[in-house]
């Protein structure tokens, strides 16, 4: 079929082959994963395309021919990027921003904006494009984290292999000094001894980071679990003059979990809590059921400081801790731990609020 039976004749105001290609951009703007918002050298806008009409609630045939200011009127003046590019002619390509100055939404977003010319090189206008890349930041950084996690593994079992050999056997050299030598000398033998044995827990730890284990699977009381390690933790807590409090939802279904590892992702959890409250506080255990996502949840909140947000974006990254000269792992494995078995865990830290640690689990239907 000829071009021209595409448009009727009397509707033609341009070439054929210009209508063609417009109408066939209109098209590619349509199915592109961006918000896309065109507009005239006068402010009107032009083209808005079907992403735009998600991102900003509208619809195009409601804005389209409408000036950019009506649309938005709430914006700041230095936000009309469209409109300052049509006076200074300073093109913006790909800058990332972590909201979006049109809907006030939080994320990491790449925008975009041009100049449209015409066939002589005049300017016909502005467009402007938006991409959320914030799906693709997650993703970015959780690969990241594997390659991160991967590295860890093989340090770890090199450590375990190179330190626990020698270890071993020098721990067993004490135990033979021990039984030669004078009581006020086993004194120090003793403390030694104690400090190899840190030393094998903390190896240890490496190798449950590596292989947290599935043999010991079985369903459990996540609310038995954690009035004995509160018992536990209270003696510790008292110490330092931390209240405990624990809203514990009676109703929360059994979940299929390894005891021995819980308590050890727990136990780490609830250290970091009381390490992070020196002069005293409140530590707060939850647990409840969230029957819209089928999902158990244990919320632990102290009133410490606030975790800042550098730190935060890496929290379970080995080696990360809010104490000075102490390279932290406790969340980096009860992360792993928590991953491990199906679940997944989220911080979140505020001024004069503290921090709750939060972790999910699916409820096993089975």
């Amino acid at each position: 079929m000829p071009l021209t039976h595409l448009y009727p004749a009397k509707k033609l105001t341009v070439p054929v082959d210009y209508m063609f290609w417009r109408s066939h951009a209109h098209f590619l703007f349509d199915n592109i994963a961006a918000a896309v918002v065109a507009v005239d050298t006068s402010g009107y806008i032009t083209i808005f395309n079907s992403e735009a009409e998600q991102v900003f609630n509208r619809h195009a045939e409601d804005v389209l021919g409408m000036p950019l200011q009506k649309v938005f009127p709430n914006l700041p003046s230095h936000e009309y990027y469209l409109l300052r590019i049509l006076k200074t002619g300073k093109e913006l390509k790909d800058a990332e921003f972590s909201y979006c100055p049109y809907t006030s939404q939080e994320g990491i977003f790449s925008h975009s904006v041009a100049l449209v010319k015409g066939q002589h090189g005049t300017v016909d206008g502005a467009i402007w494009l938006r991409k959320d890349l914030t799906c693709e930041r997650r993703f970015q950084k959780e690969v990241n984290n594997v390659e991160i996690q991967a590295i860890v593994s093989q340090i770890a079992a090199g450590t375990a292999h190179e330190i626990r050999n020698p270890l071993t056997a020098a721990q067993g050299y004490i135990q033979m000094a021990k039984q030669q030598c004078p009581p006020e000398v086993q004194e120090y033998l003793e403390i030694a001894m104690e400090e190899m044995n840190q030393i094998n827990r903390t190896i240890t730890e490496f190798l449950a980071f590596i292989h947290p284990g599935e043999e010991g699977l079985q369903f459990i009381s996540l609310n038995n679990l954690l009035e004995d390690l509160l018992q536990l933790m209270e003696k510790v807590g008292t110490m330092v003059n931390i209240e405990f409090i624990a809203h514990l939802d009676n109703n929360i279904p059994l979940c299929l979990l390894d005891s021995e590892l819980m308590k050890q992702a727990v136990l780490n959890v609830l250290r970091n809590a009381i390490q992070s409250m020196p002069q005293g506080g409140r530590l707060s255990v939850y647990t409840s059921f969230r029957r819209d996502t089928d999902e158990v949840m244990i919320d632990i909140a102290d009133t410490g400081a606030e975790i800042h947000a550098d730190v935060l974006d890496r929290i379970f990254k080995p080696f990360v801790s809010m104490k000075v000269n102490s390279p932290g792992q406790a969340l980096t494995l009860a992360n792993r731990i928590v991953q491990h078995q199906g679940g997944y865990m989220q911080v979140c830290s505020k001024k004069d609020r503290g921090t709750s640690v939060k972790i999910f689990f699916p409820v096993c239907k089975s």
